[in-house]
């Protein structure tokens, strides 16, 4: 490269410093804008504390007796697990699979939420073809449920996702 032919970026490289093969942190702020604002760091040093610590953690090998959520009477479990991390409650995951059709799973869920003491919300498919995910909250409870279907080589198998936090 000849040298009246320097790049911008190179100048900018130069600038704020190389060496050993690796560019120097740059500062945690940005310069102010026209605007008068400041960009916001996103890693500013000290801001990070690491990943959240898990305190426990079980896998289920059956439905949990506990379960505050109202499963369809031929649900089958297929898996599920319990776990906490430092500082939140204790939430469990349950899969199961259903033979009812999507849509029927996602209206008797719709019905039977409030039905149960729930006050459900519901937040519509992102896109054609998929399913909304229901929400609800009960005293300090919250749950999660997720749709996934249809499934298995008939397809007629709907998946079901459920969590729920413990109460406090």
């Amino acid at each position: 490269m000849r040298l009246n032919k320097i790049v911008p970026a190179t100048i900018a490289l130069a600038q704020i410093g190389w060496a050993g093969g690796s560019i120097a942190q740059a500062p945690a702020v940005a310069p102010t804008g026209s605007t008068g604002s400041s960009i916001k760091p996103m890693y500013a040093p000290g801001a990070r504390k690491g990943p959240p610590k898990e305190t426990m953690h079980r896998n289920l090998q059956q439905m949990p007796a506990n379960i505050p959520v109202p499963i369809p009477p031929d649900a089958k479990f297929v898996t599920g697990y319990q776990s906490q991390y430092a500082g939140a409650k204790a939430m469990t995951y349950v899969r199961m699979y259903t033979e009812n059709p999507p849509a029927k799973l996602v209206d008797w869920y719709r019905q039977n939420l409030q039905a149960y003491g729930w006050s459900p919300k519901e937040k519509p498919a992102t896109k054609a073809g998929m399913l909304p995910t229901l929400t609800g909250t009960k005293g300090t409870v919250f749950c999660n449920i997720n749709f996934e279907g249809p499934i298995g080589h008939l397809g007629k198998t709907t998946a079901l996702m459920i969590t729920f936090n413990e109460p406090r």
